[in-house]
């Protein structure tokens, strides 16, 4: 995973996220500019902090991924009321980003019985919240496995990273009124990872690179998949 952050990275503009020989997203200091543009959104000391809950949920108290991810957006939801200044949207991104940290260190995040659909379910949702391009990276990280040792395009993996951006952006993109009523949603266990998304099973590609119409069919299906309540 870490090769296909320097990946993605590579191809979708220097900079916009820095990755340390440990095998982890280097942390930076939050910009003092207001509404920073995608490319100069930073890891924060925020996301540390969620980082730590997603170790304390799963490690302490023995909760799956499914049920990390929606204690995480009870406190999301509970920052942005308690605290002056935060914003549902950022703390949204900041949960990813801890997400992310965590799953690299301490965490072992699993969907759908796997590990690395809970890793692109993560990294696309922290593409997408914090540099607009989670549905690019998706397909870039799916081509670059078709050209490199895996020698195939996975349609599942493509399908987690989609939906990953696809939750991001049903989280931020909208009104507040209509952001917030998507977290509550995920908080309250109304929507889950479990029951909500269905058994990923488009498998690979028929060709290497996949073609436009399996792509297309995989992102229809993850619009039906997470729908705006």
């Amino acid at each position: 995973m870490t090769r296909w952050l320097t990946l993605c990275c590579a191809v979708l503009g220097t900079g916009l996220l820095s990755v340390s020989v440990t095998n982890h997203i280097a942390v930076a200091e939050p910009s003092s500019q207001p509404d920073p543009e995608p490319a100069q959104r930073s890891i924060t000391p925020i996301d540390l902090g969620y980082q730590r809950l997603a170790n304390q949920f799963a490690a302490e108290q023995q909760l799956d991924f499914d049920h990390v991810f929606s204690r995480l957006c009870s406190t999301a939801l509970a920052n942005a009321e308690r605290q002056a200044g935060r914003r549902l949207e950022d703390e949204i991104r900041a949960m990813f980003g801890g997400l992310w940290i965590w799953s690299r260190q301490q965490g072992q995040p699993v969907l759908q019985a796997r590990r690395d659909l809970a890793l692109h379910f993560i990294a696309g949702g922290a593409f997408e919240g914090y540099w607009d391009a989670g549905t690019t990276a998706a397909l870039v990280k799916e081509r670059a496995d078709s050209r490199g040792s895996a020698r195939r395009y996975d349609l599942d993996d493509l399908a987690a990273t989609m939906l990953g951006a696809r939750w991001m952006n049903l989280a931020t993109a909208g009104r507040p009124d209509q952001n917030r009523r998507w977290v509550e949603l995920w908080a309250r266990r109304e929507l889950t990872l479990g029951k909500s998304i269905p058994p990923l099973t488009f498998a690979s590609g028929s060709t290497r690179t996949g073609t436009a119409e399996e792509i297309a069919k995989v992102w229809r299906a993850v619009e039906e998949m997470l729908v705006d309540q």
